[in-house]
């Protein structure tokens, strides 16, 4: 008995000792798993709430609006010729970027301004652009001295210009300036490079144009690539805007016998030199420049401009066009009635190459925010990659074309 009650009450106790530890083992379980899945839920749970106001941006607000950009080219006067290709090229960019939606509601519109062929005339078309029709950019002009005499205009304004000169000291003029065109002096290392191996020049004559600043920087770089060709500089020679009669020039050039001869004077004197030339006889290579003999010359006298070389940053025809580029020549031509020149496709590409700045800049009337983005825009167009440069300039390379009855074409050595 007593060994009963003792087996008895030591089963009793050892049964209070382990309905002890099955609570507290409950009691562990049901708290460590209640509390450690709810942390998990507690922070994802409030990430969730307040995610959607975080990482998605509110949309940007369409672009409406007209947006005026001012072309600034020879309507009038001896310049107006040359420039056409211009005023078609960006009217048909105009054309295709309104309908594009690229700009969703605004469109842009094409404000004109007679700039003719004088610093005086360049100035007022600058003026009334920047006062009266209170443009976002201008186009324009191609002649250096007119550039530099009206662009200042527009930078102490802060209005854009794209500028298609090849003048380096055009777009050095400010920020809101960029050069749109191969520049001048850069182009031509490699085109000499190009030409004298080619056609075996020895010796060679410079004439160039003292008051027109291209032809300055273009002279000092064709002596200096020159000179590292070997090549002897017979003649070198400069002339003023107003000389008519270039007798005792041509007579100079005869007697030195030079195997190329280099001619940078602005119309009509470049025109009128060249005809003097070859009526004295001079059978040798003649290497101009875009603003001696522009590409829409030769088809006004092609027995004058037979032979003669000249220097661009694109050519129709030349080696990897795309099919847009063709379609677009194609479409030039119906409008033109002619080929475009490197200044009618590249208006082409720079009037897309701003409204994309304008798309990313978000504003319309942003001249600040549009500069900055066009610094950082990257265009597939027409003439191939482009890009300005630290110094607001577009990078081409050059291409030597030749006059060939009545029409310009790929140089062929």
């Amino acid at each position: 008995m007593k060994v009963t009650l003792k087996f008895s009450a030591t089963l009793v106790t050892l049964l209070l000792v382990l309905a002890v530890l099955v609570s507290g083992c409950g009691q562990t379980q049901s708290s460590s798993p209640a509390a450690s899945p709810a942390s998990p839920k507690a922070s994802s749970s409030a990430p969730a709430s307040s995610a959607p106001a975080s990482s998605a941006p509110a949309p940007a607000a369409k672009l409406s609006g007209t947006i005026k950009i001012g072309v600034a080219l020879a309507l009038t006067g001896p310049y107006e010729t040359g420039v056409r290709g211009h005023r078609v090229g960006i009217e048909m960019a105009v054309e295709d970027v309104n309908k594009s939606g690229l700009l969703d509601d605004a469109k842009i519109e094409i404000v004109e301004a007679d700039a003719v062929n004088t610093n005086e005339t360049a100035i007022n078309a600058f003026q009334k652009l920047i006062k009266t029709d209170k443009v976002t950019a201008i186009f324009g002009p191609p002649s250096a001295t007119q550039a530099m005499a009206a662009i200042p205009l527009a930078q102490q304004a802060k209005v854009l210009v794209m500028s298609p000169n090849a003048l380096p000291a055009v777009p050095a003029i400010g920020d809101h300036v960029f050069g749109t065109v191969p520049m001048y002096p850069d182009t031509v290392p490699g085109a000499l490079k190009q030409v004298v191996p080619a056609r075996g020049i020895k010796t060679a004559a410079l004439l160039s144009e003292k008051e027109y600043v291209l032809a300055v920087a273009d002279a000092k770089a064709r002596r200096e690539t020159l000179k590292q060709l070997n090549v002897q500089i017979v003649l070198d020679e400069e002339t003023v805007a107003t000389d008519t009669d270039f007798t005792p020039l041509v007579t100079k050039v005869m007697n030195a016998k030079p195997d190329m001869v280099a001619v940078d004077l602005t119309p009509p004197a470049g025109p009128l030199l060249l005809k003097q030339l070859k009526q004295a006889g001079y059978k040798g290579t003649i290497m101009s420049g875009p603003g001696t003999l522009p590409p829409s010359f030769p088809a006004g006298d092609p027995q004058l401009y037979e032979g003669t070389l000249n220097i661009v940053g694109w050519f129709p025809g030349q080696p990897g066009e795309t099919d847009k580029t063709k379609d677009f020549i194609k479409r030039f031509a119906e409008k033109r009635g002619s080929s475009p020149d490197q200044y009618a496709i590249g208006q082409y590409d720079n009037v897309w190459m701003l409204a994309k700045a304008i798309k990313k800049a978000g504003k319309i009337n942003d001249i600040e925010g549009i500069r900055s983005a066009l610094m950082t825009i990257e265009h597939d167009g027409l003439q191939g990659k482009l890009k300005f440069n630290d110094k607001r300039i577009q990078d081409h390379n050059p291409v030597v074309i030749q006059a060939q009855n009545g029409a310009y074409t790929l140089f062929k050595p």
